[in-house]
């Protein structure tokens, strides 16, 4: 295939992206002049350092290398690319120049060749862009792997600084806890040590104060939980006197609510009374009402005969309008139709308008007839509504009323049940108080016997000791003045301890003996005010219950026979709504049937209806195909306009056609002109380039 020289054409432009700011001047040197900036060490740098990862600088480094060379390689492969492109370039004007030396008619082919050239350069420049495109994607993933690449190597740097800086914030707060902790450890040992100090003199004393009280807390200890024994008896009894009056006020209480509860429930009886004589009164109404209605029946039943004849008349008068339009049928074809200024003056006269006004009155009147029987219709359906919502509220009454005795019933019965048990209570009571009467007074006696006993025993270790001082004296001949003198003197220390501790021993048993007599009468005041309060208390009892329950009783008579008038009410308003009912339910039957008649004379009015609309669509559908006829002419007169507006549209179409056909033809002589010149230059630079 022939070639024409080419043009010399620019290199393509080579994109060169820099890896980043700080290699963006060092992109042509070698690998071993360029120098890679370090990062700036922190201030924990010792840490940091034995912290870091092994691998990873060597890796970011072998992948800079890798991208350097792989930058290298590409602008290398640039630079040959162009200077092939040029040799070939250069190769073809040679060829060129030597086939129009050997080929006289080889400038007749020129646009040919021109146009082949063009397709090769376009080829050319079109791979040599892939090329360039496929390098830059491989140089931009390479860029994007050794930037993750120092982000994954800069992100644990910074984590592991971070961690270190709170590892020593965290020792630092651990050592100030530590010696806060020994701190502490010191103040509590010693505060320790005092409080064992104090511990140990509290001890002694503890010890002496428990050798000096053991003797007197054993004796105190009996008294005080005889003593507690009887303050426990009387405040049991006190809480059961307040139980008791709790309970007679509770009694109290639900026998007002029962008071209460008859009380409304006579009034709802009286009210329920009186809702059944109005319901009475309404169903009177009704009845009267039922007796307009059936007279308004009767004379809807004479308009309906009137209707039907009536359409009768109308039937008759369709015909004639039917006629009527068949002979205007006939002569819409005689219809002259005239332009006079735009208007449309049509000559048909004919009498249906005047009937299509008398219809139109007749069925104004025949809906305000419709119009009447539906409100006669809603106003019954609803008093009926009204009279079922009273019977529904007369029976929640009634049952409420009912719910209302049986709960007072249930009350009364509970009531009784738990005076009985009351009285059982108060009965075991006062047998447990009395038996432990009889047990402290037994004790009480126990006590005194004991006390007599230890007297006893004080007077004979008294007389023991008297007789052993007196028994020296006897022996007083046999022994030594020395000796005598010399044991009368310890018998004397002797016998003055004992006086001291028969002393002591006397002043315990005198307050031992003061405190049983004082107890001993205590418990006798305590055991007589018991028994007295007790016995009027448990009178006053009985005798309040006893009249309570006389009283509930009567009440119990009172409810009794309320509850049977109660049910006697209701089987009265039981029956009474029954016939209620009855009464609803035909007054149901006969609204229906009244519906049913409305229904049908609404049916025979919608009829009437219908058949006069026929009418008017047959008179509609005349003026209609007046209107169609006259809107036919406009029509056609409209298209013939339309079609002349086409043909001059037509003509101006052709004209521009033509014009453009000429400024082509004129473009293409321009073309010829401009490839003429281009090939001459082509061959004027080739004669330069030699």
């Amino acid at each position: 295939m022939q070639r024409a020289p080419k043009r010399n054409l620019p290199p393509p432009k080579v994109q060169v992206i820099n890896l980043s700011d700080e290699e963006s001047a060092h992109e042509d040197d070698p690998p071993e002049k360029k120098v890679v900036k370090k990062e700036p060490a922190l201030p924990s740098s010792s840490s940091s350092a034995s912290l870091r990862p092994p691998g990873q600088p060597a890796d970011v480094k072998k992948l800079e290398e890798l991208v350097r060379l792989h930058e290298k390689k590409y602008q290398r492969a640039c630079r040959a690319a162009h200077k092939e492109q040029m040799r070939a370039e250069r190769a073809e004007k040679m060829l060129d120049t030597k086939r129009e030396v050997v080929d006289p008619d080889y400038g007749n082919d020129a646009e040919q060749r021109l146009a082949a050239q063009l397709v090769e350069a376009k080829r050319i420049v079109n791979s040599a862009h892939a090329r360039e495109l496929e390098l830059t994607h491989e140089n931009d993933s390479l860029k994007s792997e050794l930037a993750e690449w120092k982000n994954a190597g800069g992100q644990p740097k910074d984590k592991l600084t971070q961690e270190i800086t709170s590892l020593k914030r965290e020792v630092h707060d651990f050592r100030e806890r530590e010696e806060n902790f020994i701190r502490m450890k010191r103040e509590a040992h010693e505060r320790l040590e005092e409080l064992r100090a104090q511990w140990n003199d509290m001890e002694g004393q503890l010890k002496e104060a428990a050798t000096a009280n053991s003797q007197l807390a054993h004796d105190n200890f009996l008294m005080k939980e005889e003593l507690d024994k009887l303050y426990r008896q009387r405040e049991f009894q006190c809480n059961n006197e307040q139980l008791l009056t709790q309970n007679i006020a509770a009694l109290k209480g639900d026998l007002k609510q029962m008071k209460d509860n008859e009380e409304y429930s006579n009034m709802l009886r009286i009210h329920a009374q009186q809702e059944i004589f109005a319901l009475q009164s309404k169903i009177n109404e009704l009845n009267g009402k039922l007796k307009e209605a059936s007279e308004m029946e009767a004379n809807l039943r004479r308009e309906l005969a009137a209707i039907k004849a009536q359409l009768e008349d109308v039937r008759k008068k369709r015909e004639d309008v039917k006629r009527a339009s068949l002979e205007m049928a006939g002569q819409t074809s005689k219809v002259k139709i005239e332009f006079d200024g735009g208007e449309i003056t049509n000559h048909i006269k004919s009498e249906p308008p005047r009937e299509n006004a008398r219809l139109k009155k007749e069925l104004e009147i025949l809906k305000e007839r419709e119009d009447e029987t539906h409100k006669m219709n809603y106003n019954l359906t609803k008093a009926n509504t009204d009279l079922i919502q009273e019977l529904q509220v007369a029976r929640e009454k009634e049952s409420r009323v009912s719910s209302e005795l049986g709960e007072s019933v249930y009350k009364i019965a509970f009531l009784e049940a738990k005076i009985a048990e009351l009285k059982g209570a108060v009965d075991v009571k006062e047998s447990e108080s009395a038996q432990k009467i009889a047990f402290l007074e037994a004790k009480i006696a126990e006590l005194k016997g004991a006390a007599d006993m230890k007297e006893r025993e004080f007077a004979h270790e008294i007389e023991s000791l008297k007789q052993a001082a007196n028994s020296p004296k006897r022996s007083e001949k046999r022994h030594d003045d020395r000796e005598k003198s010399h044991k009368i003197d310890s018998l004397s220390k002797d016998v003055n301890e004992l006086r001291q501790k028969l002393l002591t021993a006397n002043t315990k048993v005198i307050e031992q003996a003061r405190t049983i007599k004082e107890v001993s009468n205590k418990l006798e005041t305590m055991t007589n005010d018991s028994k007295r309060i007790a016995a009027e208390n448990a009178n006053k009892t009985i005798s309040k219950l006893n009249r309570e329950i006389y009283v509930l009783k009567e009440e119990l008579e009172i409810v009794k026979k309320n509850v049977i008038d109660a049910n006697n009410c209701k089987r009265e308003m039981a029956q009474r709504s029954e016939s209620v009912e009855a009464e609803i339910n035909e007054m149901k039957r006969t609204f229906e049937i009244e519906k049913n008649k409305s229904n049908d004379l609404i049916n025979q009015m919608g009829v009437i209806k219908g058949e006069l609309d026929v009418v008017r669509k047959e008179a509609e559908d005349i003026k209609r195909s007046n209107l169609s006829l006259t809107v036919r002419n406009s029509n056609l007169t409209k298209e013939v306009e339309a079609a002349k507006q086409r043909e001059t549209e037509y003509a101006q179409a052709n004209a521009m056609l033509n014009y453009q056909l000429e400024q082509t033809k004129f473009r293409e002589q321009i073309a010829t002109s401009m490839n003429h010149r281009l090939t001459r230059e082509n061959v004027q630079l080739e004669k330069q380039g030699k």
